[in-house]
């Protein structure tokens, strides 16, 4: 059935992630697959008992994959969006590279923790959210 109504790579991811429930993909549908990621990527084998990232990092994967294929910055990834991106090449790669830091798009953990790093200086309260008083500390008191 799945491949009688899917007819490429993209609309069986979807369909997939979504059970079958959207022709789209939202953050949520994202967040096992990344998970899955770090339980069992060689080149992430160092986090296993880092527990508190692995939220983190899942986040910051989503947000990146979000930013960079949703063009249409609808919250939503469309099926023509994910054929014109490279994510399913990229989480082909991850099946073939052990250094997950040369999959530099989206899951390298070298860019997610300079990312993580700066969202740190920036969040001073550490509630692990950027409000207008974190803003207003960054950048000579920029205007928010």
């Amino acid at each position: 059935r799945l491949l009688l109504s899917c007819h490429d790579q993209a609309s069986r991811f979807i369909h997939i992630l979504t059970r079958g429930l959207r022709d789209h993909l939202t953050p949520d549908d994202l967040g096992a697959m990344v998970q899955d990621v770090v339980d069992s990527h060689p080149g992430l084998t160092f986090l296993k008992e880092a527990t508190e990232f692995h939220s983190r990092y899942v986040h910051t994967v989503i947000a990146r994959i979000f930013y960079c294929v949703n063009r249409s910055w609808s919250g939503r990834i469309s099926l023509p969006e994910l054929r014109r991106s490279n994510l399913l090449r990229v989480i082909q790669l991850l099946e073939e590279e052990e250094d997950i830091n040369q999959v530099t798009s989206y899951f390298s953990y070298e860019h997610f923790y300079v990312i993580y790093c700066r969202f740190w200086e920036l969040d001073r309260d550490h509630d692990l959210f950027i409000d207008r008083q974190d803003l207003h500390r960054h950048s000579e008191h920029g205007q928010c």
